[in-house]
């Protein structure tokens, strides 16, 4: 019987190595290895969509305009500022 699922997970989800689960944990986790890939894609591909639905959403929103910084060079406005990734480099 496999007890601990947890460590399973971690194992799928390449933080935990293989070497470190019990012999029947590792015959469950060689059996499923890509029901859990695909598993893992379809849950990125909806927070994905969702992501993408909302900023679509905001976007077409006529209040948008007032949520992004702008500095006025000339007679026009330029968006200022970055969306940071997550090890802090800018989007461009």
């Amino acid at each position: 019987m496999i007890s601990d699922y947890l460590n399973i997970e971690r194992a799928l989800s390449g933080v935990l190595a293989f070497e470190e689960l019990g012999p029947d944990q590792r015959d469950f986790c060689i059996k499923y290895q890509d029901a859990f890939d695909i598993g893992r894609l379809a849950g990125r591909m909806a927070r994905d969509y969702y992501a993408y639905k909302a900023a679509i959403t905001i976007a077409r929103d006529p209040r948008a305009n007032s949520l992004v910084s702008t500095e006025l060079r000339g007679n026009k406005a330029i968006p200022v500022g970055d969306v940071a990734r997550k090890d802090g480099r800018p989007r461009l």
